[in-house]
């Protein structure tokens, strides 16, 4: 397998008298000090696939190579709404309500992370990998004794890709909803 790389080495312990540029240069690559580190870079884009750190253990570095062979650069969507919780005279409400998780199209599983649910607290989820197109969808229901009247939401779709330590932002595009509610009367409610 590791016939199909083609291997660049930066040496930052060794007194050549550049190891301070070549600190520098790990730094910005790398985001790291650390050696060794080791990153596969996307031959035609030169995105990171993936990275390790200094390991004696066979089946992880084996696992660490085949997966920079098989693995597009680091890519994820973030979907953020404004507008669903409101506060007025210090109360709290909900315009929408989450119905349910996110479907999407399968996906490889690659590993698990930790996020801000939609309930507000911390789950670990499944990171999923996708080749060619992508969808997903999420319901909302109108939450019972929300007033009638008219609501905007926002939702941003932002576009990452993973260089070095952090996500950085490519692209973004933003949706504006105007939501018109009308509650229903007390007759048809006991319908």
């Amino acid at each position: 397998m590791l016939r199909e790389y083609e291997l660049v080495e930066i040496f930052t312990d060794e007194p050549t008298g550049l190891e301070d540029e070549y600190k520098v240069a790990q730094k910005e690559i790398t985001g790291l000090n650390a050696n060794p580190t080791y990153i596969v870079l996307d031959q035609k884009s030169g995105l990171e696939i993936t990275r390790s750190d200094y390991t004696t253990n066979y089946e992880a570095f084996h696992a660490f190579v085949e997966r920079g062979l098989t693995g597009p650069p680091v890519f994820r969507s973030v979907l953020r709404y404004e507008g669903i919780d409101r506060v007025e005279n210090g109360k709290r409400y909900a315009v929408l309500e989450f119905d349910g998780s996110v479907e999407a199209s399968p996906g490889i599983k690659v590993g698990q992370q930790e996020v801000f649910g939609s309930s507000g607290t911390l789950e670990m989820v499944d990171k999923m990998a996708y080749t060619g197109s992508f969808n997903a969808k999420q319901k909302f229901r109108i939450p019972a004794g929300l007033a009638s009247g008219q609501y905007t939401i926002r939702a941003k779709l932002i576009g990452q890709i993973w260089m070095g330590e952090k996500f950085v932002t490519v692209d973004s595009a933003t949706a504006k909803f105007q939501l018109d509610i009308v509650a229903a009367s007390s007759e048809s409610a006991k319908r």
